[in-house]
C-alpha cells in the first residue's frame, strides 16, 4: 500500500501540472502509473483499497480539469472511474463526488462523443450511477445506449475470448449492465427483446437465444479463476431470470432445454463458488438476519432453497409462500420500490390476505410513492449497515417476529426483498417440527459461494 500511495501521490503532483500548463498528453511515466490504476480498478476486488488511496476524488478532478488533453490521454482517467463504478463502494464515493455531471460534460466534448468507446465507456459508468428513478427518466437516451450493448454483445459472443476487440469491451461488462437496467422497469426488456436496431437486426427470438447460448458457454467456465467468466455467468443469470416474467418469452424458454438443463446443472453443482467482491450488500444484510434466525436452534431453523422455483409455476409457489405465512417480512430499498413484483405481493398480502407486515429499511432508503402510503401506520426496523446490520437490529426483528406469534401455532413467515435483480424463494424454517418459517425473498443474486440453493441468486433490483 505505501509504494501505491506514493505513486497515487506521484500521480496527483504530474497531472495537475500538466493539466494546468494546458498540455495535451502526459509524459510517459505519468501515463503508465494512470494505466496502473485503471488497471487495478477492473479487479473488482481491489477497488475499497483504491479507495482507500482516494482514487476517486483524484479520479473526478483529473477528469474535469481535462479539456485540454487528447482523446488517448483522457482514456485512463475515465476507465478508472467507470471500473470502479461497477463495485458498490465505488459508486457511492463517486455518487458522493457528484461525478456523473462530471461524465456528462466530457461525453458532450466533440471528440469524446464521435469516440464510440470512450462515449459507451461514459454510458456505462452513467448507468452504474444511476438510480432506477434516473434511468427510468433517461430512457430516449438510454435507447441508443441499449443498441450499443445489444449490438457488441452479439459481436463479443462471436468470439473465442468473448471480447469486443474494437472497444476492448468483455462481454461480462455488457451484459452487467443491461442485467441492471432489465431489473429496472419491463419496457427495457422489451426494447432489448423486440426493438433494439442492431446489424444484422435482431428480434425476439435471436435475442433470447443470444442470451441463452451465451449462459450455457460461460455455465461452463464457471469454475475457471478468470472472476469475469464468474461475472458474466452471473449477470446473464439475471437476464434470463427478469426476461422469465415477461409472459411472450415463458413458451420459448421452456422449448429451450438445453437452456433449462444447464439451469439445473449448476443448481447441483456444489463447486459453482463464486468471488465475494460482487456480492450485493443488500443482500447481506438479509443473509446476515437469517443465518441469526438458524442460530437460535432451539426455535427457528433456517435454510435457503431456490431450486423450488427455479422452472415450473413461479407465482403458484410465490403466492403459495403467502399465503401460508403468518407474519411477512419485507426488505425495502429502492429496488423493492421499483419492483413490479413486489408491489404485486405485498398489495396481496395487505389487501387479500390482511396479513401482518413488519417493513426492515435497507440503509438510508426513505420510502415514496405507493410504498410510502403502503408503510404508513406500520411500525418499521432499519438495518442502516446494508452489509452488517447491527445485533440491536437483528434482535429487534427476532423480538417483532416472535411478537407474531400466537402460543402453539404452527409460524410461517414470508419475506420480500429485490436488490438489483429479481430471484425468488428463499425458505426460512424451524428445526422444530411444531414451527416453519417459509421465506420468499426476492434479491440481487449473491455472488460468492452459489451452492445448489444460491445458484439463482445474484445481485441487486439492491
Amino acid at each position: 500500500m505505501t509504494l501505491l500511495k506514493i505513486l497515487k501521490a506521484y500521480a496527483d503532483n504530474k497531472v495537475m501540472s500538466e493539466l494546468s500548463s494546458e498540455q495535451e498528453t502526459f509524459d510517459k511515466v505519468t501515463a503508465e502509473i494512470l494505466i496502473l490504476f485503471w488497471c487495478m480498478a477492473n479487479r473488482t476486488i481491489l477497488v475499497p483499497s483504491l479507495i482507500v488511496l482516494d482514487l476517486p476524488s483524484s479520479a473526478v478532478r483529473w477528469l474535469t480539469n481535462s479539456n485540454c488533453l487528447n482523446v488517448e490521454a483522457t482514456e485512463p482517467l475515465i476507465r478508472i472511474i467507470y471500473n470502479m463504478a461497477r463495485h458498490d463502494d465505488g459508486a457511492d464515493e463517486y455518487n458522493k463526488l457528484e461525478a456523473m455531471e462530471v461524465i456528462k460534460k466530457y461525453q458532450k466534448r466533440d471528440d469524446i462523443a464521435h469516440n464510440d468507446k470512450l462515449s459507451l465507456c461514459c454510458s456505462l459508468a452513467i448507468a452504474h450511477l444511476s438510480t432506477p428513478e434516473q434511468l427510468k427518466h433517461d430512457q430516449k437516451d438510454m435507447n441508443v445506449v441499449l443498441n450499443q450493448l445489444l449490438q457488441l454483445t452479439m459481436e463479443a459472443a462471436t468470439k473465442e475470448d468473448f471480447t469486443c476487440k474494437g472497444v476492448l469491451y468483455h462481454v461480462s461488462h455488457l451484459v452487467a449492465v443491461l442485467a441492471k437496467l432489465f431489473v429496472v422497469d419491463e419496457r427495457t426488456v422489451d426494447y432489448v427483446m423486440a426493438h433494439a436496431e442492431t446489424e444484422p437486426p435482431s428480434n425476439m427470438f435471436s435475442t433470447f437465444k443470444l442470451f441463452a447460448d451465451l449462459l450455457i458457454a460461460f455455465s461452463n467456465l464457471i469454475t475457471s479463476t478468470d472472476p469475469l467468466n464468474q461475472f458474466a455467468c452471473i449477470a446473464l443469470y439475471n437476464i434470463i431470470w427478469s426476461i422469465s416474467f415477461q409472459s411472450e418469452y415463458q413458451e420459448e424458454l421452456k422449448r429451450n432445454i438445453q437452456l433449462i438443463d444447464t439451469v439445473k446443472k449448476l443448481a447441483m453443482d456444489e463447486r459453482s463458488q463464486m468471488c465475494d467482491q460482487y456480492k450485493p450488500r443488500a443482500l447481506q444484510s438479509i443473509k446476515k438476519a437469517a443465518d441469526e434466525f438458524e442460530q437460535t436452534k432451539d426455535t427457528l431453523k433456517v435454510w435457503i432453497d431456490i431450486q423450488q422455483c427455479a422452472m415450473g409455476d413461479l407465482w403458484e409457489k410465490i403466492a403459495d409462500g403467502i399465503e401460508h405465512a403468518d407474519v411477512i417480512l419485507c426488505f425495502i430499498s429502492e429496488y423493492y420500490h421499483q419492483s413490479k413484483s413486489c408491489r404485486q405481493e405485498l398489495t396481496y398480502a395487505i389487501d387479500d390476505l390482511q396479513k401482518p407486515i413488519i417493513p426492515i429499511l435497507i440503509g438510508d432508503y426513505k420510502p415514496k410513492g405507493w410504498l410510502g402510503i403502503r408503510k404508513a401506520g406500520m411500525k418499521y426496523i432499519r438495518f442502516r449497515n446494508t452489509s452488517e446490520p447491527k445485533q440491536s437490529e437483528i434482535a429487534d426483528l427476532m423480538e417483532r417476529v416472535r411478537a407474531e406469534i400466537s402460543p402453539g401455532k404452527n409460524i410461517n413467515t414470508t419475506l420480500t426483498a429485490p436488490s438489483h435483480h429479481e430471484t425468488h424463494n428463499e425458505l426460512i424454517r424451524q428445526k422444530s417440527p411444531l414451527q416453519e418459517i417459509q421465506s420468499t425473498i426476492i434479491d440481487f443474486p449473491p455472488i460468492r459461494e452459489w451452492t445448489r440453493s444460491d445458484i439463482h441468486l445474484w445481485n441487486r433490483d439492491a
